[in-house]
C-alpha cells in the first residue's frame, strides 16, 4: 500500500457496516453496504426513473504482511453520481465471497432496513473472482487466513 500507512487506511475504512440480505428465490443472499440515509437517498434520487448502468471497481491494496483493504467504487455515468467505500478485507471476507457468488451488491440504509434498497448487478464475474483470490492471498500472507485481523 504505497504512500498509505495502516493507521491511515484504518482511518478511511467505511464504518457504516456491511452485511447480507436475502434477495429471495434463486438470487439467494447478496452482500450489502449500509449507508447513511442521506447518502443512500442521493444515489436513489440520481437513478430514479432512468435506466442505470453502474461501472464498478474493486481496488485491492495489500502490503504482503496480511493487511488487505479493498476500495469498492461505483460510477453512474448516466446520473453523474459516484461512490467509494473502503473495506478492511479481514473484517469483510464474507462480503466479498457473497459478492463473487451472487454477482450483486445491495445498498441499505444504516440499521439494515430493506424498505429502501438499491442493488447493482455486477457484469464481470472473472474480475470479482480475481479480486477475491487477491484478497485471500493477501490475508494468508500474514497468517490471518481471513479470520479476524491479521497480526500487526
Amino acid at each position: 500500500m504505497p504512500g498509505a500507512g495502516i493507521e491511515e487506511m484504518e482511518g478511511r475504512v467505511h464504518r457504516g457496516g456491511t452485511g447480507a440480505i436475502d434477495m429471495g428465490g434463486e438470487a439467494g443472499r447478496a452482500p450489502c453496504i449500509m449507508l447513511g440515509r442521506e447518502r443512500l437517498d442521493r444515489i436513489v434520487a440520481a437513478a430514479a426513473g432512468r435506466p442505470v448502468a453502474a461501472e464498478t471497481g474493486l481496488d485491492v491494496m495489500r502490503d504482503g504482511l496480511g493487511h488487505v483493504y479493498v476500495e469498492v467504487s461505483f460510477k453512474f455515468p448516466g446520473c453523474g453520481g459516484a461512490e467509494k467505500v473502503l473495506l478492511n478485507a479481514a473484517d469483510s471476507l464474507e462480503f466479498f465471497e457473497l459478492m463473487a457468488s451472487s454477482m450483486t451488491i445491495a445498498f441499505l440504509p444504516s440499521g439494515g432496513s430493506a424498505e429502501k434498497m438499491f442493488a447493482i448487478q455486477l457484469p464481470k464475474r472473472e474480475r470479482v473472482e480475481l479480486a477475491l483470490g487477491m484478497i485471500r492471498e493477501g490475508l494468508a500472507a500474514g497468517g490471518g487466513g481471513g479470520k479476524g485481523r491479521p497480526p500487526a
